[in-house]
């Protein structure tokens, strides 16, 4: 099941979206848990760390929907925004709350669904997990809540968004269990998920949080390629 949260101050849209989204249930058979809010203060109200998606209306009464979407990434970086709106001069503000995409409205059913199946198909993506055994416990690990792996002490320090994780396994042999998940080597010491890294030069990284991994010459040429290119995927 996948939990969807409508932010939208119009109720024909929200009855529409409802609607587009019912008949994406049965055109792919999904499950979806549908919420309505109609307003940004409403939900935020709310516990909305519950949703895997938010679709956000940009031009509500009271509070935008830009700002409300930076007081949701303060504290979740996960949430997977989709702004809706009737302007194009708006687009530019998502670079900064990390939208997912913009849908101009009138919405059409064809692009509505096109971005949402490929939305699902990323979340199912991000919410692939890794077990591993650490202090003598079993842990199930979210892969897209690791921000970077560390070798520390002769064991890899597994760093997530809550807590860290201590292994015996190698650094290079996480490089092979994560391939494909967008993470790469910015030194020998380090392996950093790509989609929390918010600067880098030949120095230095500094990630979502401000953490700082350090690069080095020999491996930022590499990295810098891997982050442009995964950059440039990003939909």
């Amino acid at each position: 099941m996948y939990t969807i949260a409508i932010c939208e101050d119009e109720i024909i849209w929200q009855d529409k979206i409802k609607e587009m989204l019912n008949d994406l249930q049965k055109k792919i058979k999904i499950s979806l848990k549908i919420d309505t809010y109609t307003s940004g203060e409403e939900l935020l109200k709310e516990d909305f760390n519950q949703y895997d998606i938010l679709l956000l209306d940009i031009q509500m009464k009271g509070v935008s929907g830009v700002e409300i979407a930076k007081s949701i990434r303060k504290v979740n970086e996960n949430i997977q925004i989709v702004f809706l709106t009737a302007l194009e001069s708006s687009w530019a503000e998502g670079y900064a709350v990390k939208a997912y995409r913009y849908l101009l409205k009138p919405i059409q059913i064809e692009e509505f669904h096109e971005t949402m199946i490929g939305l699902i198909e990323a979340i199912k993506k991000n919410k692939n997990c890794i077990i591993i055994k650490s202090d003598g416990e079993i842990k199930r690990i979210q892969i897209a809540q690791i921000k970077y792996l560390a070798i520390e002490a002769r064991k890899v320090i597994i760093h997530t968004w809550d807590e860290t994780y201590k292994t015996t396994i190698s650094l290079s042999e996480w490089n092979e269990k994560l391939k494909g998940f967008g993470f790469s080597n910015p030194h020998t010491s380090y392996l950093v998920n790509l989609k929390y890294v918010k600067h880098l030069d030949r120095e230095k990284i500094i990630l979502t949080d401000n953490e700082i991994i350090y690069v080095s010459q020999r491996k930022y040429k590499k990295f810098k390629e891997e982050f442009v290119n995964y950059i440039d995927n990003i939909k």
